[in-house]
């Protein structure tokens, strides 16, 4: 069965608000955490996350209109450690 628009908008809306919950509840050593072998912890894997929403948006846009997925030459893995990395401090 495919779900309707609105009903994949409010799985998503339900998804973030769970997910800005838990992360207000972590502890700074919670935060610490390490969990991707590329040296992320909890902390990096959160910024990652709030980073992506806009790339996806784009994307699903793109798709939407019939383009590829992602623009030539775009480099996935360096742009989500560039963008952890610049809000690691944050």
């Amino acid at each position: 069965m495919e779900a309707s628009r609105s009903e994949v908008v409010n799985s998503l809306k339900k998804a973030r608000q769970e997910l800005v919950s838990l992360a207000r509840s972590l502890s700074p050593e919670e935060l610490r955490v390490q969990v991707h072998q590329g040296g992320w912890n909890v902390k990096d894997l959160l910024a990652h996350v709030a980073t992506s929403e806009a790339g996806l948006i784009a994307t699903a846009a793109r798709i939407v209109s019939g383009q590829s997925s992602a623009s030539p030459g775009f480099d996935l893995h360096a742009f989500n450690q560039q963008q952890v990395e610049k809000r690691r401090e944050r």
